[in-house]
């Protein structure tokens, strides 16, 4: 089946615009929003855009959202590794010795 049919009845669809949660799900996955051109179908389906390889693209905020993680990972990670992480060991002394 092409992408640009309906997937109940086959008739021609027409690329609609998304609403507010699509945009929300496209964050993640880049969805598209199409409706039938038929008038007793009147479906109206998402589909993910796919790349020319076939496999599903990322959302650009998606892909900063890795991007932010993956930096705060080794930002901890140098701090683990230079001994700068906090400890939980080290806040129940520090309590102790407070109290």
């Amino acid at each position: 089946m092409s992408q640009k049919t309906c997937p109940r009845c086959g008739s021609q669809v027409l690329a609609v615009h998304r609403r507010w949660y699509d945009r929300v799900g496209s964050l993640f996955v880049p969805l598209r929003r199409y409706t039938c051109d038929e008038d007793t179908c009147g479906l109206s389906f998402v589909r993910v855009r796919r790349t020319w390889s076939g496999a599903p693209e990322i959302g650009r905020t998606g892909a900063w959202l890795i991007g932010i993680v993956l930096a705060v990972m080794v930002v901890l990670g140098v701090a683990w590794m230079n001994g700068d992480a906090p400890r939980g060991g080290d806040a129940v002394q520090a309590r102790l010795q407070t109290n």
